[in-house]
């Protein structure tokens, strides 16, 4: 019972995240505290804190991995330091992209964070949209769409290591 409120919540969550930053290209702080809890619960109930605690920590080399290689982008088009938070890429961005590393195994979170980059770049280029791009957002909606179809059609369990063949 536990389980599946949490789990209703954090879709819930997930819409709000992608329904604020689409409309106010910003979300409450408290809407990634509350994936990353959610999160955090669920894999644990999965596969245990050794595995969840191992999943997050690589998750997140992963992501500061990506930023590292964002910064040195920037530094060397323009040979100069580039802040890149809140410049180049949100806060939020990396806040949610943080969140999730929560919510999957390192293998199916390169696989998330490719797929919802290349999925909201070509929203992007379809809308023609000259704006910023609301990461946080399509990547709540990436993920809910992702819980949706696992729930209801595949019960894949995006929290394991080495999935079972």
């Amino acid at each position: 019972m536990v389980l599946k409120v949490v789990f209703i919540a954090e879709l819930y969550i997930l819409l709000f995240i992608f329904y604020q930053d689409l409309k106010y290209r910003a979300v409450n702080w408290i809407a990634f505290l509350a994936i990353t809890l959610s999160g955090f619960f669920l894999s644990f109930h999965a596969v245990g804190l050794k595995n969840t605690l191992f999943n997050v920590l690589l998750n997140n080399g992963i992501l500061l991995m990506q930023l590292l290689l964002v910064y040195l982008f920037y530094y060397v088009k323009s040979g100069m330091h580039t802040k890149i938070i809140n410049k180049k890429l949100g806060l939020g961005d990396v806040l949610m992209l943080a969140a999730l590393s929560f919510s999957f195994s390192p293998v199916n979170y390169i696989v998330f964070v490719f797929l919802s980059l290349v999925a909201s770049l070509l929203i992007t280029m379809v809308k023609r949209n000259k704006q910023t791009i609301p990461l946080a957002g399509y990547l709540g909606l990436f993920y809910f769409i992702f819980l949706m179809i696992n729930h209801f059609f595949l019960d894949f369990n995006p929290y394991l290591i080495q999935p079972d063949l």
